[in-house]
Formats: structure tokens, C-alpha cells, sequence
């Protein structure tokens, strides 16, 4: 249904690339502004992202910036989406 399109990888717009709040707001774009979390700074979410760690580490890590170190619950009333699994995918989790 959706596809991310971050960001067009063009010279031009090299610095867009490198910047993570574009990235960001095209998450918020996918999920129609309603996001699974509340972060006041994209850019903490991207310190943790860069850590090169295993997948493990960096599940707890986005754990704790985005849900206070607790696994988040899912409510299908609210999200339609398992936060569990986004941050798993975001942490480099491959669901086949």
C-alpha cells in the first residue's frame, strides 16, 4: 500500500540526506501523524540508531528513548501498527 519515499537522492539535496528530521517527518507522513511515540527530538533517535551495536542492544536502546526503557503495549484501538515490531524493524530486525 504505502511505500517510503525519504528522501530523492540527489546531489542538490544531499544535506536533506544527512539530516535526520526529514527522515523522521517522512515516518510521521506514513503513519498520518500519529505516531507510536512521543519523541521531542528526532535526533535522539538518531544517537541511537547510529550506535553500531547487534540488534538486541539497539532494541533496548530505542526502548528507552521511545517508551522509558519499558516494552511498549499494543492497543489495536489505538495503533493499528505492533509498536513492538516497528521498533524491532527499526532496530534491524529482518521479518521474513
Amino acid at each position: 500500500k504505502y511505500v517510503f519515499s525519504f528522501v530523492s537522492l540527489f546531489i542538490e539535496n544531499i544535506e536533506n540526506v544527512l539530516d535526520f528530521s526529514v527522515l523522521y517527518q517522512s515516518l510521521e507522513n506514513y503513519f498520518d501523524q500519529q505516531m507510536p511515540w512521543s519523541v521531542d527530538d528526532p535526533n535522539v533517535l538518531a544517537d541511537v540508531l547510529k550506535i553500531q551495536c547487534g540488534i538486541t542492544q539497539k532494541t533496548k536502546g530505542l526502548y528507552e528513548v521511545l517508551y522509558g526503557g519499558k516494552k511498549p503495549k499494543d492497543n489495536s484501538d489505538e495503533f493499528s501498527y505492533s509498536r513492538d515490531g516497528i521498533v524491532k524493524l527499526l532496530a534491524g530486525l529482518r521479518f521474513d
